[in-house]
C-alpha cells in the first residue's frame, strides 16, 4: 500500500480529492490492438513496472491510463481511476462520482470534460524515463521513421525507408524492440504521437510528420500544450500500394482522383470548380527536414507525476 499511496501522493491533486479513495488493486483498462500498437501496449509494460502487483482482474475499480480512452467506450460499471488519459473522439463520458480523476493528458481534454485545468498534467507515457534506461549504443541511423498504426499497412514504408537510408520503426513491434530501435537514431520522424512522447522522454530529437489526413491534431495539440510546443507537422506525400491488387482501370481511376484532389480541383463536396486554383500544378508536397522538436519543459511535466 505504501508504494501505491506515495506514487499518487506526488501528483498535484486538488484538496477535494482523497488519496485514501485509491483502491489497493485495479483492473487495467486500455485498447488492445490485435496486431499491436506501441502507445496502447505501453500500458501493461509501464504500469506493471511502476505499480507491480496492483493490477488484477477485479472490475470494481479500473486504472484508465495511456491512450485516448475518455469516451463512451469506458466500462459502465466500477470506479474509474484516471491517470493521464485523453479525449479525442466519440462521446465524452459523464463525469460523476464513479470517476476519480488524478490527471488527464492535456488542457483540451480537461476543457471537454469540464474539469479543473490543474488536472491537465501530460501524457503518462513520459514516465518511460523512470523505468527505462536505454543501453548506450552506436547511433547507426541519422533518421528513424515512426508511422501511425493505421499508416503502417497503407504502403510499403519499410522498403521505402531502406531505399532512403532511413530506419523504419514499426509501432506493431514489442515495446522493448521499439525503444531499442529508437535509441539507434539521431533524429526521429514521428507520425505516431506516442513515438514522439517516448522520444521526448528519452531526449531523442524528433520531428512531427503527417502522411495521411486522418492524423488527429486534437490529440497532438492536447499533449503538446503541456510542454508548450505547437503542433506543426511536416507534410509527407500520401502513398498507397493496395492498388497492386486492383484492375488496371480502377487503379488509373484512383490515381487520377488523387491527383485532382491534391491539386484542389476535386473535393468531397463537389465534382468540379469553375476555374483552376493557382496551385493546380503542385500535386505532391515532399518532406522537409526542419524544426527538430525538443521540449525543455518535458522534465518539469514529468516531475508532476513522480520525483526523479
Amino acid at each position: 500500500m505504501t508504494r501505491f499511496v506515495l506514487f499518487f501522493a506526488i501528483v498535484p491533486i486538488p484538496v477535494t480529492h482523497n488519496i485514501c479513495q485509491c483502491p489497493l488493486t485495479m483492473k487495467l483498462f486500455y485498447y488492445k490492438d490485435p496486431i499491436g500498437n506501441f502507445g496502447d501496449d505501453l500500458n501493461p509494460w509501464l504500469w506493471d513496472k511502476l505499480l507491480p502487483d496492483y493490477c488484477d482482474e477485479d472490475e470494481s475499480d479500473w486504472l484508465v491510463g495511456i491512450g485516448t480512452l475518455l469516451n463512451h467506450k469506458l466500462p459502465t460499471h466500477g470506479r474509474k481511476i484516471v491517470l493521464g488519459s485523453g479525449y479525442g473522439y466519440g462521446t465524452p463520458p459523464n463525469i460523476d462520482e464513479n470517476f476519480h480523476i488524478l490527471a488527464v493528458r492535456g488542457p483540451k481534454t480537461a476543457e471537454v470534460l469540464g474539469i479543473a485545468s490543474s488536472l491537465a498534467i501530460t501524457d503518462p507515457a513520459i514516465l518511460i524515463r523512470c523505468v527505462h534506461k536505454p543501453e548506450v549504443v552506436e547511433r547507426t541511423s541519422k533518421f528513424g521513421f515512426i508511422p501511425h498504426c493505421d499508416s503502417v499497412t497503407n504502403f510499403s514504408w519499410e522498403a521505402l525507408c531502406q531505399q532512403a537510408g532511413v530506419k523504419f520503426i514499426n509501432v506493431q513491434w514489442s515495446v522493448d524492440r521499439f525503444l531499442a530501435a529508437m535509441a539507434e537514431c539521431d533524429v526521429l520522424l514521428c507520425e505516431a504521437m506516442h513515438g514522439a512522447i517516448a522520444a521526448d522522454a528519452l531526449r531523442i530529437p524528433w520531428i512531427p510528420v503527417r502522411c495521411y489526413g486522418y492524423i488527429d491534431s486534437f490529440k497532438w495539440q492536447d499533449w503538446l500544450a503541456t510542454v508548450k510546443l505547437p503542433y506543426e507537422p511536416v507534410s509527407v506525400a500520401t502513398l498507397y500500394d493496395a492498388e497492386s491488387k486492383m484492375a488496371p482501370a480502377q487503379k488509373s481511376k484512383n490515381k487520377f482522383k488523387r491527383a485532382l484532389k491534391a491539386s484542389g480541383i476535386w473535393n468531397s463536396n463537389c465534382h468540379h470548380r469553375s476555374r483552376l486554383p493557382a496551385s493546380h500544378g503542385r500535386l505532391i508536397k515532399h518532406c522537409r527536414i526542419c524544426n527538430v522538436q525538443r521540449s525543455p519543459r518535458n522534465t518539469l511535466a514529468m516531475k508532476r507525476y513522480v520525483q526523479i
